[in-house]
């Protein structure tokens, strides 16, 4: 494959010249057709379909009946309309191309605009850079197959990916320190280690509350983490599709929250990133909790740099301040934060410092005081502990309606 993404997209919206033409090959076609075969998300199918189309004018090789044999196989059993047709289109094409012979100039009848050409090329980019990762993660016991790049961070990039021995889905976490300081590196590394030593701790106790973890190493790569897949999100992908949960339904996120939240604490973690994000869903309205890559351990201090733990829509006013006396309820102030998101749909507006007893949202007088208790500035004025929000929480039951 070309690595050069700048060069690929200057070829794209130029005539193509005699040398150019050997820059694309077969595995191009079989990373897209292959995606097209496995990928559980239909987005990226329909754009693996797209750019396929625009590849086949590229290829330079006489095995054509090989590819055209496994294009219609897809297309006997797509079910999609618009990747039916990019399928359909691709056929038809590689047909046309076989018969040109080496009248290659031909095969470029339309040059596609700088706009067509930019979309593709950024779909390209995506594809391209979804395999570099499979072969990367791959390799450190080629155990797993990568289904996608679910999510990449300055810090780690995280794959949905099946276990080859059982088929099981399951998530890879895998640290990267490309972009750090080497004066925070070491820090960071030790950090992604202890978050596996904290998941595995508390996993000894079977909770119900926090994500499952099966495995840590090393690969070439990096240092990687296994664990639990959860299929039906997050609390905040229900957020970003739905706006805000239905009040029954929120009442009971926010009790099982506050009880692994309570949970963690008995056991000496604070988590220091409680938000939407961060706790998932299950299908019988369970909740989990995940990434505690910023989890303070308070029997087993880590040295600190002056850097910011938390994400700062939902920090305490302790974490903002960089203060290394963080206690529990700084996590009780994030998620008086994050609930309110859940009730709402809609983000607070920490900046302004509104009461939410003041604010014209439907959300009833009892939970208002409950959340507006959650996110004192002053922690001293906050819950003193899980136990004791839990307690006011369920107090409010039989209100709930």
């Amino acid at each position: 494959m070309v690595n050069d993404i700048t060069q690929i997209a200057n070829r794209l919206v130029k005539e193509p010249a005699n040398d150019e033409l050997n820059q694309f090959n077969t595995q191009d076609i079989s990373h897209l057709i292959e995606v097209l075969k496995t990928h559980n998300e239909l987005s990226i199918r329909k754009n693996a379909s797209k750019v396929l189309v625009y590849l086949l004018n590229k290829i330079e090789d006489q095995n054509y009946d090989i590819i055209i044999d496994e294009l219609k196989q897809l297309y006997k059993t797509e079910k999609d309309m618009q990747i039916s047709t990019n399928l359909k289109h691709a056929i038809n094409k590689l047909n046309i191309i076989q018969n040109l012979g080496d009248n290659k100039f031909a095969r470029y009848d339309k040059k596609p605009s700088e706009e067509e050409a930019t979309s593709v090329l950024r779909e390209i980019s995506k594809l391209r850079e979804l395999y570099e990762n499979i072969e990367g993660v791959n390799t450190f016991n080629k155990r797993y197959r990568i289904l996608e790049l679910v999510e990449k961070t300055g810090l780690n990039r995280v794959f949905k990916a099946q276990r080859l021995m059982d088929g099981q889905v399951v998530i890879i976490k895998l640290f990267s320190s490309e972009s750090l300081a080497l004066n925070i590196m070491n820090e960071v590394k030790e950090r992604f280690k202890r978050e596996y030593e904290i998941l595995h701790a508390l996993g000894q106790f079977n909770s119900p509350y926090i994500v499952k973890v099966y495995e840590y190493g090393e690969s070439d790569k990096g240092r990687y983490m296994v664990m639990e897949y959860l299929e039906n999100g997050s609390i905040g992908d229900f957020i970003s599709k739905n706006g805000k949960m239905p009040l029954q339904q929120a009442y009971n996120v926010m009790v099982r929250t506050c009880e692994a939240i309570k949970f963690i604490h008995e056991h000496g973690i604070i988590h220091r990133d409680i938000k939407p994000a961060n706790i998932m869903l299950g299908k019988d309205g369970s909740i989990k909790l995940l990434d505690f890559g910023l989890a303070k351990d308070i029997r087993k201090p880590l040295t600190t740099y002056e850097i910011k733990m938390g994400t700062e829509r939902y920090m305490s006013p302790e974490q903002e301040s960089m203060s290394k006396d963080v206690d529990n309820r700084a996590d009780i102030y994030s998620y008086g934060i994050a609930m309110y998101e859940v009730l709402t749909g809609k983000r607070f507006d920490k900046v302004s410092n509104v009461n939410i007893n003041d604010l014209n949202v439907d959300i009833p007088d009892g939970i208002k005081k409950v959340l507006q208790q959650c996110i004192s500035i002053n922690r001293e004025d906050r819950w003193k502990d899980a136990d004791e929000l839990l307690k006011a929480l369920q107090a409010l039951k039989g209100g709930i309606q």
